[in-house]
């Protein structure tokens, strides 16, 4: 049996189609310096990339936890609370400034009590992902926020 170089690999890798879903494998040749070595290491990275049309909601959801994970996020009330930011973003349009209530949170998604609330908002206020302007409005910080649909969320994950 023929041994598949990375080349063969990269060729074989043919888009698998599922409702709503595409996977695509592949795999890539990396070469980068060791740091702390100096020493050039060569290695191979294999790529699993699943693509998924989904419902507006569920991305802001998906979003928001993506985000979190990225920005150290916490508490699952910060979770909740930035997707119900991300809805009311979304509803100022050339603007990075929102308006933020706990009722505003509670009209828009936001099933927790208003002690969480007030932590998971400190949280979002102290990992710089939102800006108190005054006791109604925020500002999101532009870099971690974006005006589109589609989002790509990686994790690498490496074996000891």
């Amino acid at each position: 049996m023929k041994q598949l170089s990375l080349f063969d690999i990269q060729l074989l890798s043919e888009p698998i189609e599922a409702k709503n879903k595409t996977v695509r494998i592949s795999a890539k040749d990396l070469c980068y310096t060791d740091t702390k070595t100096g020493e050039k290491v060569k290695d191979v990275m294999s790529f699993i990339h699943k693509t998924e049309l989904i419902d507006k909601s569920e991305f802001l959801k998906i979003y928001a936890k993506g985000y979190a994970f990225l920005f150290n996020v916490e508490l699952l009330a910060s979770i909740e609370l930035l997707a119900v930011i991300m809805k009311i973003a979304q509803s100022t349009k050339d603007t990075n400034i929102f308006p933020l209530s706990f009722e505003l949170a509670q009209q828009n998604g936001f099933k927790k009590k208003i002690a969480q609330y007030s932590r998971a908002k400190k949280e979002l206020e102290q990992k710089q992902v939102i800006l108190k302007i005054d006791k109604y409005h925020h500002k999101y910080n532009p870099t971690m926020f974006f005006n589109g649909n589609r989002i790509a969320i990686v994790q690498e994950i490496l074996s000891s």
